[in-house]
């Protein structure tokens, strides 16, 4: 699966007008249950509940198409545009699954959904499913792990200021408790914020002399997210063997899908305004795309390569 955001809107860019929002932002229960249950483990006091938050969000949207969002992938002033969600067969290339968003919308809140479909519609989930870096966070993998699909996610590089001598994955883990650092220096445990992170740190002026330190007489403190675990088995499947043949299909599949769209049948624009148009746009693209493929693996059966034996004959 993949979304693409170069699905440009029917509206001009230049052309704008401001939206004010309130919309309301609910506190992670489980997340919050997960930190209180470390705390109370080191004899900590429990985090209180804040409660939903109300804050106000500012919206630049065109008076011609208020379901675009802006993007700012491939201009730097931002253009008007849409998501389009597409989950694709890795055998023939078939397009299963296509849904149409606004580009406010990240993909790993369309997929579940999708997949759940697909569930419905073909009585069982996928075995394995790949994805960009995009979908790289713990509640979506908890999720697929929950319904037993081998998830492979590219690797996404947030932005660190550590030293390249002293960066958080080259800390060792002696016990649940203690880390210790590249130069042997012990880090324990102190703490667990509110934000999802166990914070551990250093006897009081051990990183006052270490080269590797962000700043001098200054002692540093190691994060480390309480998703730990989930993240971990994210990269063994990554770097696994069946990770790594998923890594090689995708340019052959879901990215071959989006560039036939664009530069075949003309989906690098939308032509209708209204999300529900542009998903009809999208729809008609993927049953002409659909078509072809299923003509052409036809023609490959009259011929003797039998790619489609079994959906053909139960189809007939």
């Amino acid at each position: 699966m993949h979304p693409y955001p170069g699905k440009k809107a029917n509206a001009n860019k230049r052309i704008r007008t401001e939206r004010v929002q309130v919309k309301v932002v609910q506190e992670n229960e489980q997340d919050l249950a997960i930190i209180n249950g470390f705390r109370a483990q080191y004899g900590k006091k429990p985090l209180k509940r804040k409660g939903d938050q109300q804050i106000e969000k500012r919206e630049l949207i065109s008076p011609v198409d208020p379901d675009a969002r802006l993007s700012v992938k491939h201009d730097e002033r931002g253009r008007f545009a849409y998501y389009e969600h597409r989950l694709v067969d890795s055998l023939h290339n078939f397009i299963i699954a296509t849904d149409v968003t606004a580009t406010n919308v990240p993909g790993h809140r369309v997929l579940i959904q999708q997949l759940d479909t697909r569930r419905d519609f073909f009585g069982q989930y996928a075995k394995e499913i790949a994805l960009d870096a995009g979908y790289y966070n713990t509640k979506l993998a908890k999720q697929l792990f929950e319904r037993k699909l081998f998830a492979y996610i590219s690797y996404r590089r947030f932005p660190s200021k550590e030293h390249p001598q002293c960066k958080r994955v080259q800390f060792t883990k002696v016990k649940e408790d203690l880390y210790a650092c590249p130069c042997g220096v012990p880090f324990y445990y102190k703490n667990t914020t509110r934000q999802g992170y166990h914070e551990y740190k250093p006897p009081k002026g051990s990183c006052a002399h270490c080269p590797f330190a962000k700043k001098e007489k200054e002692d540093r403190v190691l994060r480390i997210s309480i998703h730990q675990g989930t993240y971990d088995q994210l990269r063994e499947q990554r770097l696994s063997y069946r990770g790594k043949i998923l890594r090689s299909v995708r340019p052959s599949t879901v990215e071959l899908s989006f560039a036939h769209s664009k530069e075949l049948h003309g989906l690098r624009y939308a032509r209708y305004r209204g999300v529900q148009k542009v998903k009809t746009q999208v729809l008609l693209t993927a049953i002409i795309q659909n078509l072809k493929k299923w003509t052409k693996l036809r023609s490959l059966k009259q011929i003797g390569l039998h790619l489609t034996y079994k959906i053909i004959e139960e189809t007939e």
